[in-house]
Parts: structure tokens; sequence; C-alpha cells
């Protein structure tokens, strides 16, 4: 069952019955997904453009194209494409010259937090984002100093981040307490986890 979410942030419906679904989550970067769904499906009215899918545990998606399928072979089907909620940090960038310094975690939520959730000008907030306050989403990390201009936030974090092979993820909140409702987008920075068959940590391993 894939949940949709309308721009207001609210729950609209859900997809169960769908003939394909694919989503690719990067650990450090903007993953794509898509759905492929029967005309026949009754939630087909909410997916629309800028509508959020839920995919998975923690995977969002952003709906940025539907397209009706010609072939003969999926008929009577419409395709959905779009990207993972990280999306996000391609719709700012750093006008003005930002320096930093501090350690590449720190850094990172310095550059949300200026671009996303307290620019300088207001009208640039994205609404939802917040920075992540458990101490396993700020792992720690050699100092580091940079400065950004021009760049969209997306390929500052990557970039910064992949110095200490650490990814990032904006992770969603949800209250269904009183009706399915998103209510947040919380930054997480990752640490590298060993998914190595017989890895020393036990963490489950991941086999191709």
């Amino acid at each position: 069952i894939l949940d949709i979410y309308g721009k207001d942030n609210k729950r609209k419906d859900f997809v169960n019955n769908f003939n394909y679904a694919f989503y690719e989550d990067c650990f450090c970067g903007i993953g794509d997904f898509e759905i492929k769904v029967p005309i026949t499906e009754k939630s087909i009215q909410y997916l629309i453009k800028d509508n959020y899918v839920l995919l998975d545990s923690g995977i969002l998606g952003i709906i940025k194209t539907v397209e009706f399928d010609q072939s003969e072979e999926s008929q009577n089907t419409v395709s959905i494409k779009g990207k993972i909620i990280n999306e996000l940090f391609l719709r700012r960038c750093f006008e003005l010259t930002y320096k930093y310094s501090g350690k590449l975690s720190a850094i990172s939520r310095s550059m949300v937090s200026d671009l996303c959730i307290i620019p300088t000008d207001a009208k640039r907030k994205i609404a939802l984002i917040s920075l992540a306050q458990d101490s396993i989403y700020i792992p720690d990390g050699d100092t580091f100093k940079t400065q950004k201009t021009g760049d969209y936030l997306a390929d500052a974090l990557e970039d910064i981040l992949s110095n200490e092979d650490k990814g990032y993820k904006l992770y969603p909140l949800f209250d269904n307490s009183n009706g399915y409702e998103l209510t947040g987008l919380e930054f997480r920075v990752y640490s590298p986890v060993d998914r190595t068959v017989g890895n020393s940590d036990n963490n489950a391993p991941i086999i191709a």
C-alpha cells in the first residue's frame, strides 16, 4: 500500500493496486521513483504533480510527471515518476557567499538551516524541515572549512559529506492521531553501516 499526501500535507488516499513500483534511495544524493497504476485505480485522482507518495518506511517521493502509457502491452496504465524528498534541496542555492568551519555534520546542518529553516529572506523558508536532535544523526568527524557561492544545496551537501563517506536524508514524520498528516521532514546525517556478510557489528547483510 502506497499512501498519497496532498500539498496540504494531509493523507488523501492510498494505492493498493499497482502494476509496478520502483524507487532508488540514495545514501548521499537524490533518488528517483516510478509506479505504474491501472487507470481504474480510484486513487489516481490524487496522483498529481507535487503530491507526495509514501513508498516505504522513511521513503517519501514527490510526483514530478504523470503520463498515460501508449504502448500496447501497457494500455490503460498511468506512469507516475518523481524524485525522493531530498529533491527539495535542489530548490535552494547559495546566492551569496557562505563560509563554514566545523565538523562535517555540523556544517551540513548549518547549510540546511541557513537556506531552508531560517533563511535571510523568510519567503525562502521550506515548511516542515527541521534538524534531527538525536546524536546518532549528528555523527562526529574531522574539522573542515569550506565556502559556497552559487551551488545548489543538494550538490553542496553531497560534496562535503562524501569527504567522510557520510550520507543525508530528509526523514518524513507523521501524526496519525487525528487522521494521517505529514508533520515534519527531519534532516539527518548518516554514517556508513557495514552490511557485508559476517560483519563484526551484527548488521543485517545486503546480498546482491
